[in-house]
């Protein structure tokens, strides 16, 4: 599951995911930013990379759409990219 940060404020942030059936209050997420490199010029290479940026933990859910979480670690901004970490 992945979605996108809409706002943060300190350690609080709310995050927006396609549906929040399935969530579970205390999933980690990866979080993720899109960088964009203008001096890729090879013919088939990528200007965008996305960049680890840290971790966030859901809390509950707003609607069905919108979740709260805590910022774990890592410098989190609004438009940053969330992924489910299946790993933790």
């Amino acid at each position: 599951m992945s979605g996108q940060v809409v706002t943060v404020d300190d350690k609080q942030a709310v995050v927006c995911v396609s549906d929040t059936d399935g969530l579970k209050e205390h999933q980690v997420f990866n979080v993720y930013r899109t960088v964009y490199d203008p001096t890729a010029i090879s013919e088939g290479e990528n200007s965008y990379s996305r960049e680890f940026v840290g971790k966030i933990r859901l809390g509950k859910t707003k609607d069905k759409h919108f979740a709260e979480a805590i910022v774990l670690d890592g410098e989190i901004t609004r438009y940053d990219m969330v992924e489910f970490d299946r790993g933790f």
